[in-house]
Formats: C-alpha cells, sequence, structure tokens
C-alpha cells in the first residue's frame, strides 16, 4: 500500500489523499492502482455543518415529541383521557433534546463531508 497527500497552498484544507495498491496476477504482474480522492471540509464549514446538525435535532424533538405522545394516547385501549389526556406530553423533552444534539450533528457533518466527497469526485 502507499499513500501520498496535497495541501492547497495556505488555506489549511487538505485538497486530496490518494491510496494505492498493487496486485498481482497469476499470468502476468498487473499493477491495479486505487485511487481515492478525499475533500475535506473548512473548519468553519464544519463547526456550522455541527452546530446546523445539533440545533435541528433538537427542535424537530421539541415539536415532533409531544405530537408523537398524544397519537400514542390516542391509540391507547384505554382511551385517551384515561391514558393521560394532554397532562404531561412534554414530559422526558429535555432528556431526549440533549441526547439528540450530538446524534444530529455527527449525522450532519458525516452528510456533508460525504456530500462533498461525491462532489469532487463527479467532476
Amino acid at each position: 500500500y502507499g499513500c501520498a497527500h496535497a495541501h492547497a497552498g495556505g488555506t489549511g484544507r487538505a485538497r486530496c489523499l490518494v491510496l494505492f495498491r498493487v496486485r498481482e496476477s497469476r499470468s502476468a504482474p498487473v499493477r491495479v492502482a486505487t485511487l481515492f480522492r478525499h475533500f475535506s471540509m473548512e473548519p468553519r464549514e464544519s463547526w456550522a455543518a455541527l452546530t446546523a446538525g445539533g440545533v435541528a435535532g433538537v427542535f424537530v424533538d421539541l415539536i415532533l415529541f409531544p405530537l408523537d405522545t398524544v397519537k400514542t394516547r390516542l391509540q391507547s385501549p384505554q382511551g385517551f383521557r384515561k391514558a393521560g389526556g394532554f397532562r404531561g406530553i412534554y414530559a422526558g423533552v429535555p432528556s431526549t433534546a440533549i441526547g439528540s444534539f450530538p446524534n444530529a450533528a455527527a449525522f450532519f457533518i458525516t452528510y456533508e463531508n460525504v456530500k462533498s466527497l461525491l462532489h469532487h469526485d463527479s467532476t
């Protein structure tokens, strides 16, 4: 295996990462090079993606958690009122929202990096 790095001058942004592998076949030595290019995001873009993903995850939970609680109570065999009605529909939201921030942020930064990788590979 071999590896080569190239950096864009002065920007601090990695331009590409090249990995290659040499393989021999039985009939004759054949060199097969596998090339992977990775265009990383700038630090400012990474922080923006992390923040946007985390905030979006929290807001999704703040909006949809109470709706899901009401839906579950409407489907209860004992009836909506006996299942709790509208009381406590926000119970448990803070811990869920706090837990969703890092998950949504990780998902969003991964999505943005893969999108960037695929976009640069197609050009």
